[in-house]
């Protein structure tokens, strides 16, 4: 009788051993990696963080560097954003890390920027204004934004 409860014992333990492995998958979705430029009227933004922001699923940021160039990441360091529609928002921070968008008076910079950078126009900061979308569809996606002061 012990050796049956035994058999019995080694072929639960078995099945699972060989089916646990199954249901510990990655349960994240595909991603590809983005990256890019960031220009205000043809200058490099500086110091700005992007966003994308898919229909479902979690958002991809990347730090702005001062060339204008960023890489995007969601789940670990530079694996871009998730495949499919995203709207797109740009931030630029100000040295004490928060956002930083069109402030004071025309022409001049916002509080916190330093001189010679413009601010950015607030439409861009929140997903529900900002006008800028991109598809990821590949690979690897390089996506350029273009941004303009005047509206």
């Amino acid at each position: 009788m012990q050796h049956f409860q035994r058999l019995v014992c080694l072929g639960w333990l078995s099945g699972f051993l060989i089916l646990f492995p199954l249901g510990c998958g990655s349960r994240r979705p595909e991603t590809a990696p983005v990256s890019g430029t960031v220009t205000l009227d043809g200058q490099p933004v500086t110091d700005g963080i992007i966003r994308f922001f898919p229909k479902k699923g979690a958002p991809a940021t990347g730090k702005i560097g001062s060339d204008g160039r960023y890489t995007l990441s969601t789940f670990d360091q530079g694996d871009g954003a998730v495949l499919g529609s995203h709207r797109v928002t740009i931030t630029r921070r100000s040295p004490g890390g928060q956002p930083s968008s069109a402030g004071g008076a025309p022409g001049e910079p916002a509080p916190g920027l330093p001189s010679g950078q413009p601010p950015l126009p607030a439409r861009y900061s929140q997903p529900q204004t900002t006008p800028l979308e991109a598809d990821v569809v590949g690979k690897t996606d390089t996506m350029d934004f273009a941004l303009t002061s005047s509206p």
